[in-house]
């Protein structure tokens, strides 16, 4: 203006906004599935309103995802997303087998669990414990999930009487002795001893 005419630009050297006080919200739900995922959460400055960015991929339950900012705004934070456990179903665990015959030792069949077309590892993603798993009837197999899965399943095996053991036929004047040679007083249902020279269930 004035004895002046003409326009001209200058960068005015404003700086982004660091987010060190920003506050994240909720994210919005997830599970895990094997895949990385983008979580999403708003993250605001108070008296500013909404940081501009990015949330970084998170794979496993517990993973934290960091929020790099940009546009306006600088810096990073970090944040754990609460990506929740997949919960097992039932016919995700399969024993190698049903039936098994006495052996007079804890029987342990051998179980196999997957979760999708994942198949899973005992001790990371699930633990195994057996009960009532040595005298004749019915055993108990549990599976607690863990790490990434969540949930127990419960299956059932059968212990078999061994054909080459007899049951007892009467109970009357018959001495048992139970599988170390040591004579029994109160023989217990469903237990293997030796009577009259052979193995017998009672």
């Amino acid at each position: 203006n004035g004895n002046f005419t003409g326009t001209l630009e200058a960068e005015v050297g404003m700086k982004a906004k660091d987010i060190a006080d920003a506050v994240v919200g909720e994210f919005t739900e997830m599970t895990y599935s094997g895949a990385a995922q983008t979580p999403a959460a708003v993250v605001t400055i108070e008296g500013v309103g909404e940081v501009t960015g990015s949330w970084s991929e998170v794979t496993n339950v517990g993973d934290k995802s960091t929020f790099t900012a940009n546009g306006n705004f600088t810096g990073t934070l970090e944040a754990e997303v609460g990506m929740k456990a997949k919960e097992l179903e039932e016919t995700d665990v399969v024993l190698e087998t049903k039936s098994v015959e006495y052996t007079g030792e804890a029987i342990e069949p051998a179980v196999t669990v997957t979760s999708g077309d994942a198949t899973l590892v005992e001790g990371t993603d699930y633990d195994v414990t057996y009960s009532d798993n040595v005298e004749v009837g019915e055993a108990t197999v549990t599976v607690t999930a863990k790490g990434n899965y969540s949930g127990t399943i419960v299956v059932k095996f059968v212990i078999e009487v061994p054909a080459s053991i007899a049951p007892v036929q009467s109970q009357t004047e018959v001495v048992y002795y139970d599988l170390c040679g040591r004579r029994v007083q109160q023989p217990l249902k469903g237990k293997i001893y030796i009577a009259n020279g052979k193995k017998v269930i009672f």
